[in-house]
C-alpha cells in the first residue's frame, strides 16, 4: 500500500492546474492537515491565522481565503492530492516554498498531536519542495521555531 506521503509527493505526476502563490501556500497547509487522516479545527485556525498575519500575505481578505479554500478543495477532490501538490510546487519560488513549509510545520503542531504520519510527511515535504535540509531540520527540531 502506498503511503499518503508517497502518493502526494510523487515526482512523476504532471498537472495542468495553475495556482497562485497564495493558493499554493494554502494547498501545502491543507495537504499537511490531511497527512494524518484528520483535519482538526486547531489546524484550520492556524492556517487562517497564518494567512492573515504573514507580511507577504496581508492583502488576503477573509472572502479571498474562502475562495482559495474552495479552489484548493476542488483540485484535491477532482484531480487528487498529488496534482494539488504538483500545482503548488510549480507556483512557488524558493522563498515562498520556505514560507509554505513553515506553515506546514505550524499546522502540524497546532493540534498538539505531532503523530507518526506527520513526522514522516514533513521531512519528505521539505525534500520535495527542494529546501535546504538544514532549514527543514531546524524547523522540525524540538527547540526550533514554532
Amino acid at each position: 500500500m502506498v503511503s499518503f506521503k508517497e502518493f502526494v509527493l510523487d515526482p512523476s505526476v504532471s498537472c495542468s492546474v495553475t495556482l497562485s502563490s497564495v493558493e499554493a501556500i494554502f494547498a501545502i497547509g491543507a495537504l499537511t492537515m490531511a497527512s494524518d487522516g484528520e483535519i482538526k479545527k486547531e489546524e484550520l485556525s492556524t492556517l487562517g491565522i497564518f494567512l492573515a498575519d504573514h507580511a507577504l500575505l496581508q492583502d488576503v481578505t477573509p472572502e479571498a481565503v474562502g475562495l482559495i479554500n474552495e479552489k484548493v478543495e476542488a483540485v484535491f477532490e477532482q484531480e487528487g492530492p498529488a496534482v494539488l501538490f504538483r500545482a503548488a510546487l510549480d507556483a512557488l519560488d524558493p522563498q515562498q516554498r520556505e514560507l509554505a513549509f513553515s506553515l506546514a510545520v505550524q499546522t502540524a503542531l497546532a493540534d498538539q498531536d505531532y503523530g507518526s504520519e506527520e513526522q514522516d510527511f514533513l521531512p519528505a515535504l521539505g525534500e520535495a519542495l527542494g529546501l535546504d535540509p538544514n532549514f527543514v531540520t531546524g524547523l522540525l527540531a524540538p527547540d526550533g521555531p514554532k
